[in-house]
């Protein structure tokens, strides 16, 4: 299993999506629980970047279109 540093992505996901600091850290627990989780982003640049920063810090992460 990849660690990667829980920190940075709490503050990575609130800098990219907005959200406060308890919805980030429910989704962080969510992660070190074995969940998967999903987070919607209105651009596709703003996905691109987010999964290249996600990665760069350890996470394993995907782009998806969603349902057609």
């Amino acid at each position: 299993q990849r660690c990667f540093l829980a920190i940075s992505f709490v503050k990575l996901l609130r800098s990219v999506t907005g959200e406060g600091l308890a919805s980030a850290k429910e989704k962080l627990d969510r992660l070190l629980a074995g969940e998967e989780i999903t987070i919607e982003l209105p651009d596709a640049s703003i996905a691109t970047t987010l999964l290249h920063d996600l990665e760069t810090i350890g996470a394993v992460a995907f782009i998806s279109s969603g349902p057609p």
